[in-house]
Protein backbone atom coordinates (compact mmCIF):
# COMPACT_ATOMS: atom_id res chain seq x y z
CA UNK A 1 0.00 0.00 0.00
CA UNK A 2 2.79 2.46 0.84
CA UNK A 3 5.49 0.98 -1.39
CA UNK A 4 6.63 3.39 -4.09
CA UNK A 5 5.03 6.46 -2.52
CA UNK A 6 7.26 9.53 -2.69
CA UNK A 7 8.53 10.96 0.60
CA UNK A 8 8.88 14.71 1.20
CA UNK A 9 10.24 16.59 4.17
CA UNK A 10 8.20 19.29 5.90
CA UNK A 11 9.65 21.92 3.51
CA UNK A 12 8.36 19.99 0.48
CA UNK A 13 11.74 18.67 -0.69
CA UNK A 14 11.72 15.19 -2.24
CA UNK A 15 13.55 12.67 -0.03
CA UNK A 16 13.05 9.39 -1.94
CA UNK A 17 10.44 6.64 -2.20
CA UNK A 18 9.18 4.06 0.28
CA UNK A 19 10.84 0.75 -0.58
CA UNK A 20 9.87 -1.31 2.46
CA UNK A 21 7.98 -1.32 5.76
CA UNK A 22 8.69 -3.54 8.72
CA UNK A 23 8.20 -3.89 12.46
CA UNK A 24 11.21 -3.76 14.79
CA UNK A 25 10.78 -2.07 18.16
CA UNK A 26 8.62 0.38 16.21
CA UNK A 27 6.90 0.37 12.82
CA UNK A 28 9.43 1.65 10.23
CA UNK A 29 9.44 2.81 6.63
CA UNK A 30 12.61 2.17 4.60
CA UNK A 31 13.36 4.98 2.15
CA UNK A 32 15.27 4.12 -1.06
CA UNK A 33 16.73 1.05 0.73
CA UNK A 34 19.10 3.48 2.48
CA UNK A 35 17.50 4.96 5.58
CA UNK A 36 14.62 4.34 7.95
CA UNK A 37 12.01 6.57 9.52
CA UNK A 38 9.45 5.67 12.17
CA UNK A 39 5.94 5.56 10.73
CA UNK A 40 4.81 7.62 13.74
CA UNK A 41 7.03 10.47 12.47
CA UNK A 42 5.22 10.63 9.12
CA UNK A 43 1.88 11.69 7.71
CA UNK A 44 0.11 9.91 4.84
CA UNK A 45 -1.26 12.59 2.50
CA UNK A 46 -3.98 11.31 0.17
CA UNK A 47 -4.48 14.47 -1.83
CA UNK A 48 -3.25 18.02 -2.13
CA UNK A 49 -4.79 21.29 -3.22
CA UNK A 50 -3.67 23.16 -6.33
CA UNK A 51 -1.10 24.42 -7.10
CA UNK A 52 0.53 21.56 -5.13
CA UNK A 53 0.76 18.66 -7.61
CA UNK A 54 2.49 16.02 -5.44
CA UNK A 55 -0.63 13.87 -5.10
CA UNK A 56 -0.57 10.95 -2.67
CA UNK A 57 2.65 10.94 -0.67
CA UNK A 58 4.31 10.49 2.72
CA UNK A 59 5.36 13.66 4.55
CA UNK A 60 7.91 13.74 7.35
CA UNK A 61 6.77 15.59 10.47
Amino acid sequence: MYFGLPVYNSKGDFQGKVTSRYQDDVDLFVIDDEWEVAVSNTEHVLWTLKPDCRGEHIRLK
